[in-house]
């Protein structure tokens, strides 16, 4: 791939990239929070319905159990990445370590481009821009991943 697309890198100190997506994930809380109470306001709850903040609270509990389990996911991307790298970077001569890496980024793609497809149906517009950040990250740990199996400068002068 040539062009604007090629250039662009993933981020720099890992940390950086973590530090993100684990925004992106708590960034959840308010945002259906946001959509809770603008359903609450436009009426869409009949009024003897019991209180929404039970839904609010079952959603940031379920978010807050599977924060580690998601963190671990992007932590297999990332440790031991050397990075800057180029997004759509491959490694040579290796297809079947591109192709599993390219999988399991074409999974993670495929699951957050489905919520952010959810959030603009169902109203949830704070999560948009996360998700897009999301995605964007995924392309960067797929970057990062592949970077643990290419040989560093040593190990080619020798």
């Amino acid at each position: 791939m040539s062009g604007p697309f090629r250039s662009l890198c993933a981020v720099r100190p890992r940390f950086v990239a973590l530090a993100l997506a684990g925004l992106a994930w708590l960034m959840q809380i308010p945002a259906y929070g946001l959509l809770f109470m603008t359903e609450l306001t436009r009426g869409y709850y009949p009024h003897w319905a019991d209180s929404i903040a039970i839904p609010m609270l079952q959603l940031q509990s379920m978010l807050f159990g599977l924060f580690l389990p998601y963190m671990g996911i992007w932590l297999f991307f990332v440790v031991g990445a050397r990075l800057p790298v180029s997004i759509f970077s491959t490694i040579p001569g290796r297809p079947l370590l591109n192709a599993f890496w390219t999988a399991a980024t074409a999974l993670l793609l495929l699951l957050t481009g489905l919520v952010l497809v959810g959030a603009i149906l169902e109203g949830a517009i704070l999560m948009v821009p996360f998700l897009w950040l999301t995605l964007w990250l995924t392309l960067c740990a797929r970057a990062a991943a592949l970077t643990r199996h290419r040989p560093n400068s040593a190990q080619l002068t020798q």
